[in-house]
């Protein structure tokens, strides 16, 4: 049990990471799981497709397209890596 909250704070440290890179020209904001991408962090589509390109490279996953529309916030993009993390392994 530890293990596996220890391997997903992980895992939202380094969506965070990835996202910050998005955010270089862009007011400073509080991230956390219910951040939004489009309504917090103003996110338009291209950028939402960067983002995913850049996460599934970093976290070595596919994300299909039909998943990429459920996600609203990093929360969703940190429920959908582990999930797909653990299909992946």
């Amino acid at each position: 049990m530890e293990i596996k909250g220890a391997f997903e704070m992980h895992n939202f440290e380094n969506i965070c990471e990835v996202v910050v890179k998005k955010l270089r020209d862009r007011p400073k904001v509080v991230i956390s799981s219910k951040t939004r991408l489009v309504e917090d962090l103003g996110f338009d589509s291209l950028c939402m497709m960067q983002l995913f390109t850049d996460l599934e490279d970093k976290f070595d996953v596919f994300i299909p397209d039909t998943e990429l529309s459920q996600i609203k916030s990093l929360g969703d993009i940190e429920l959908i890596i582990t999930q797909r993390s653990q299909i992946c392994a």
